[in-house]
């Protein structure tokens, strides 16, 4: 167990006290979570996605691909660290990536993140809204709220915002949502593992706290953010 909060929890704890205090006094308050990668590991949903084009290309061009320690975010750099993997493949395996990860059926795969589910918890209990704020798009809504009951998250419909359709930037997106919100409720916290998205709610929202989960899949694309944003432990 560690003996020293990281930053992050230290802020997140100083969050739920301010919750508490809005909460009493009965004013409208929320904290917001992304959902791929900050409450639910999505590393599975690629390994079983990379079983079921092993199994339609016997013998299995991918076998070397076992754990999800070796899973990054995109499926190219997934195969380049593994070595060996045919330009042929490579390219075979990044079209059926993009087809099957974002296949509704491929959401039974993923794993709740504990580490960060219990801040959601947490926020719940202080008399919080519990929000949640995704790239993931509108056909995705009903698979989606699923993984989120199915973790104990049982929150109305309107609680979720998704991208209406992929023609939508991701951040500009959820700064519009987050900005919406904020004038609706006061609005503990932003998390999520995307420094990119942490950057540019920094400067589009800055009255809007954001709480970065440490994740590996964002080492290769750096973002400038804040030198004191506040930061969970890395989680995988």
């Amino acid at each position: 167990m560690r003996e020293i909060e990281s930053t992050g929890e230290a802020f997140l704890r100083q969050r739920l006290e301010l919750l508490q205090r809005h909460a009493q006094k009965r004013r409208p308050t929320c904290v917001v979570f992304d959902l791929d990668n900050t409450l639910f590991d999505t590393r599975y949903r690629t390994l079983a996605v990379a079983r079921r084009f092993d199994a339609l290309r016997p013998p299995p061009p991918l076998a070397s691909l076992t754990h999800v320690a070796q899973i990054r975010e995109r499926p190219q750099e997934t195969l380049a660290r593994l070595g060996g993997i045919a330009q042929e493949v490579a390219d075979a395996f990044a079209e059926f990536w993009l087809a099957e990860f974002w296949n509704p059926e491929r959401f039974v795969h993923d794993v709740p993140i504990d580490e960060t589910l219990r801040w959601a918890v947490a926020a719940r209990d202080a008399g919080a809204d519990i929000r949640f704020l995704t790239g993931r798009i509108e056909r995705l809504r009903g698979p989606s709220m699923k993984q989120l009951h199915e973790a104990g998250l049982h929150v109305p419909d309107d609680a979720l915002a998704c991208k209406p359709d992929l023609s939508h930037r991701t951040a500009d997106f959820k700064a519009g949502v987050l900005e919406r919100w904020s004038q609706e409720s006061f609005v503990g916290w932003f998390l999520t593992e995307g420094r990119r998205d942490v950057a540019h709610m920094q400067r589009a929202l800055p009255q809007v706290p954001c709480v970065l989960l440490d994740c590996s899949f964002d080492d290769d694309r750096p973002a400038e953010i804040a030198e004191d944003t506040p930061t969970l432990p890395r989680v995988f």
